[in-house]
């Protein structure tokens, strides 16, 4: 993901094995690198406080817990054609609410860069859920979902009449953001080059001795590549 790669991922690991840390961290690195600013997680809304606590304990990640009298208050402050969610970069939304027909529109034209699903097996099959979340996914660059990996659906191994919406149909058909994506990907791998070059430049510019073997151990590469 954070090679340029892909832009879509699903973690369906077991519970207690960092799944929200993994999202966390991969947020915060495409934050750094300027490829994802905005960004939405939508969870149950009794994990909204755990996601909040997290991302300011463990990465200082001010996101914003966003409810209904949340939301109205914030609204207050603003002139009346600007949309309140668009104000706020970093924000935590319960799926139920999200979902909710005076609340969807809004949330889907704030211009998310990156959209994290928890718990996506509950958002699968044909619902109100699912049809939120997949609206909300498929126009951001990046989305992440997960479920425990005990949840049989979560791994595909049923067939896709059995299941309903398979994780991918989740987290959003990635073909309206392809020129999105493509800018993404390009900008990854120009920001990996200019580490490779900084790297390369401290280990000239510093104080000890440097040869083409250093210079390949630092880029992680051979000799040859170096010459």
């Amino acid at each position: 993901l954070l090679g340029g790669v892909g832009t879509r991922l699903l973690i369906a690991d077991d519970v207690g094995l960092g799944k929200t840390i993994q999202a966390l961290l991969c947020a915060a690195e495409l934050r750094a690198r300027s490829l994802a600013r905005r960004v939405l997680v939508l969870c149950p809304a009794g994990l909204r406080e755990q996601w909040h606590a997290e991302a300011a304990t463990r990465l200082g990640l001010p996101f914003r817990l966003i409810d209904q009298p949340t939301l109205t208050r914030l609204s207050a402050t603003l002139p009346a054609d600007v949309n309140p969610w668009s104000v706020e970069s970093l924000a935590i939304v319960s799926v139920d609410y999200a979902k909710r027909g005076e609340v969807l529109p809004a949330l889907a034209t704030a211009g998310w860069d990156l959209v994290i699903v928890d718990e996506a097996h509950g958002c699968s099959g044909d619902s109100d859920r699912q049809q939120a979340v997949t609206h909300l996914a498929s126009s951001a660059a990046f989305g992440f979902s997960w479920n425990d990996s005990r949840v049989p659906s979560s791994l595909g191994t049923q067939s896709p009449s059995d299941r309903g919406a398979s994780p991918p149909q989740v987290l959003g058909s990635s073909r309206p953001m392809a020129k999105k994506r493509t800018d993404a990907e390009r900008r990854a791998r120009q920001c990996e080059r200019l580490s490779r070059l900084l790297r390369v430049l401290r280990l000239i510019l510093g104080p000890g001795r440097w040869d083409a073997d250093s210079i390949a151990r630092e880029l992680e590469c051979s000799p040859r590549t170096v010459h």
